[in-house]
This record gives structure tokens, C-alpha cells and sequence, in this order.
């Protein structure tokens, strides 16, 4: 009877640390960054945050950094969860990517040494990306923390966080939102960037369907040069399969004028009929800089094309405007006064060109 009353408690006892493991485990603490984009060669400020529904009084992390990215100066306390003098906040470098954030609780009450809150920042702290940084991940590790609020200290392991950083430098678009043309007619597009770091050089892909071709503009240029580009700067175009393929650069490394406008343009020109779904589309929109460092911008430019073989007509339309006005009214009375036998001013069909055409052209017009 002793016995089983014995393996009973020892039974218990076991639950209760097993309960009391599976407390810790499934408690949901995390120290993380949010995702953030920045340009090359800018400073930016970004906030190392903690959700924790564990006490945690202190902390310690490293923090890896990506090629091209590193920490400025010291980080700067949350003050609603670190105060001034609850805790010490300390950065030391562990290696070349490396640093160590360390937060130690300065509390002579043990039972008050948690860290405010359970959630938010902890600090910030000035982050900057050099003129030659691509997009990367930053990665916290060997997170551990402790809660020292109770009589016996407990240690708080957390799992690894990985941020992304994006490499921002601009983006591009069309100035027309469709192109709709009779046969032998043209349209100009330009091809507008907006950069948010110095550019001098471009490569493009430009898609055009068939059913359009393009056509020379008034310097004899397929592809158009604009004023942000200096007489140093030269556009080179070879045709790929569907299009062209176009390149951008300066022989005195030059940066393109200003941030936002038109860089290049060019003209196409109806030829024939046109797909269903046909589109001009310009893509893998390349930029590079004066280190030589390039960037591939997201997406791609789409204009919907179509090629009007042949061309509405309205009826009563007989100066060719696209509406029926007094400009036709006119025509008719002159060709009644001159004695045209022109039918297509006989617009009732009667035979004759007299008042009832004229009457006719006013009933059009009240419609």
C-alpha cells in the first residue's frame, strides 16, 4: 500500500514538471525585425522588437548583418519598456557581421526586474547600406533571456527571427494607359523612371506585338533620348525575339538628371491587325550606378494595344470629325447650292439632295 501511495507522488511530481515544461515551451516569446526596405548609401532607423508572455528581465542576442549593411552609432532605449535606470542596454561586436545586444536588469527588487509590457520595441537603432548593398536578410540567433522575478532564476530560450531587407532604388512606368490606332497611324510612349538614388545606367526589354513595328523618330532615332540624359549618355538597341533589347550608359559615368520623367520614348506605328490580348509591355528594367552595382526593378509596364483595321463610321458624319454637327449641316447646304450629285450627301437616301437631308441631320443630331 506504501508503495503505490509513494509512485503516486512520484507520478505527480513528474506531471507537474512535465505541465510545468510545457508551460515554458509553448509560451510564445520572440525577438524579431520587421521587414524594411532602404536605398543604397542611405541611413535609416529601424526598432528591435519583443513579444514575450514570459517575465524577461534580461536578454541577450546577436544580430548578423547581410553584405553592405552595418549598424551606425549606439542603440536608443524604448523608454515605456526599458527605463533609464531598470536596465543597461549594451552592443559589442562579435565579429565583422556580428554584433551582441545585451540587456541586463539593474533592479535591487528582484520581484520588479522584468522588462515593461509584453510587446513593442525594445530600442532602436541607425542602420546603413552602402552604395553598393543588395537586398539580404538580417538573422537574430541565440536568443536567450531569464526571468528573475521569482526565487529561482529560469532561462528562456527563444527561436531564431530572419528580416528581410529590401535594396530600394526606384521605379518605372509608361505615360499611356492604352494605345488604340487605324492602320499607318503612330503614337509616341515614353518610358518614365523615378529613382530614388543617382543612376547612370539602364537596360530595358520592350515587347511589341505583332501588328505594330516601330518607327524612327524626327532625330532618326528608334529609341528617343530625353533631357535627362546628357549629350555624354548613348542609347543602344538590338532586336530580340517579340521586341528589343536597349541599353542605357553614359562613357563619362554620368547620372541621369533629376529623380522622376521620361527617360527614353518611342513611336510605334499600326501595320496590321493585332491579337486579341496584344500589348506593348516594357520589363526587366535593369538600373546601375556609380559603383557598377545594378538593380533589377519588380515588374513590368503593360499597355494594351489594338489596331482598328477598319474605322467606325457614324452616319451623318460627312466631315469625317466623328460627330454629326452643324460642320455637316453646312456641307449639305453647299452641295445643294453647287448641285453636287454626290450621293453621300443625299444621307435620307431619297435620290435627291435637298432640305430633307438637311431636316435628317438635325433628327441625328437631337439623339
Amino acid at each position: 500500500m506504501k508503495g503505490n501511495i509513494y509512485i503516486a507522488r512520484r507520478v505527480f511530481s513528474v506531471l507537474v514538471l512535465l505541465m510545468a515544461f510545457a508551460a515554458s515551451v509553448l509560451a510564445e516569446n520572440r525577438v524579431y525585425m520587421e521587414d524594411f526596405s532602404i536605398n543604397p548609401g542611405e541611413q535609416k532607423t529601424i526598432a528591435v522588437y519583443m513579444d514575450n508572455e514570459d517575465a524577461i528581465s534580461s536578454l541577450q542576442f546577436d544580430v548578423v548583418m547581410p553584405a553592405g549593411l552595418s549598424f551606425v552609432g549606439e542603440p536608443v532605449k524604448n523608454l515605456s519598456r526599458i527605463t533609464r535606470s531598470s536596465h543597461s542596454l549594451t552592443k559589442s561586436a562579435i565579429n565583422g557581421t556580428t554584433q551582441r545586444f545585451v540587456i541586463l536588469e539593474n533592479a535591487t527588487d528582484p520581484a520588479k526586474s522584468a522588462i515593461k509590457l509584453n510587446e513593442g520595441a525594445l530600442f532602436t537603432i541607425d542602420v546603413a547600406a552602402a552604395k553598393t548593398f543588395k537586398s539580404g536578410r538580417i538573422t537574430i540567433r541565440s536568443i536567450v533571456g531569464s526571468d528573475n522575478t521569482a526565487a529561482e532564476s529560469k532561462e528562456i530560450v527563444m527561436a531564431d527571427y530572419s528580416a528581410t531587407v529590401s535594396a530600394y532604388v526606384g521605379k518605372f512606368s509608361v505615360d499611356v494607359e492604352s494605345v488604340e490606332l487605324e492602320l499607318e497611324q503612330t503614337q509616341k510612349v515614353n518610358v518614365l523612371l523615378s529613382n530614388d538614388v543617382d543612376i547612370n545606367g539602364l537596360s530595358a526589354e520592350v515587347m511589341i506585338p505583332a501588328g505594330l513595328e516601330l518607327v524612327e523618330d524626327e532625330e532618326g532615332e528608334l529609341f528617343g533620348y530625353t533631357d535627362r540624359l546628357s549629350m555624354n549618355t548613348t542609347i543602344v538597341s538590338n532586336p530580340i525575339e517579340g521586341g528589343y533589347k536597349i541599353l542605357i550608359s553614359s562613357i563619362t559615368l554620368e547620372n541621369f538628371e533629376g529623380s522622376t520623367g521620361a527617360v527614353f520614348s518611342f513611336i510605334v506605328k499600326a501595320t496590321g491587325e493585332t491579337a486579341e490580348d496584344a500589348q506593348i509591355e516594357v520589363k526587366n528594367v535593369t538600373l546601375s550606378n556609380e559603383t557598377s552595382t545594378s538593380y533589377t526593378l519588380e515588374g513590368s509596364a503593360v499597355v494594351p494595344v489594338k489596331v482598328v483595321t477598319e474605322p467606325e463610321t457614324i452616319e451623318g458624319d460627312l466631315t469625317g470629325d466623328g460627330e454629326v454637327s452643324v460642320a455637316d449641316i453646312q456641307a449639305v447646304i453647299n452641295a445643294w447650292k453647287d448641285g453636287s450629285g454626290d450621293v453621300k450627301f443625299d444621307v435620307n437616301g431619297d435620290g435627291e439632295i435637298n432640305v430633307a437631308d438637311i431636316q435628317y441631320l438635325i433628327n441625328l443630331m437631337k439623339k
